[in-house]
């Protein structure tokens, strides 16, 4: 298992929990993810959105991260999965 450490950023990871708080509050964000869970997918976003396709690739894991933070589903819980056969 890789561990990222998120040393020296604590005004990084401060802010990043006041926007967290905020979302939480609002009802739009889930309640279980924290700073630490942003930062790493953020450096993991931009660590494997290769440089000749950055932009369009850093967009569409963007757009993933953003859809994963909703609150769709008690925290925990997974969705179920419904898969058509394919034929």
């Amino acid at each position: 298992m890789v561990q990222i450490r998120l040393s020296g950023t604590p005004s990084s990871l401060t802010a990043i929990t006041t926007i967290l708080d905020a979302g939480r509050a609002a009802g739009d964000l889930r309640s279980d993810v924290t700073a630490e869970d942003i930062a790493a997918s953020l450096i993991g976003t931009f660590t494997v959105a290769p440089p000749s396709g950055r932009q369009a690739r850093a967009a569409r894991l963007l757009d993933l991260l953003m859809d994963g933070l909703r609150p769709t589903r008690e925290p925990g819980t997974r969705a179920p999965i419904t898969a058509t056969p394919s034929r």
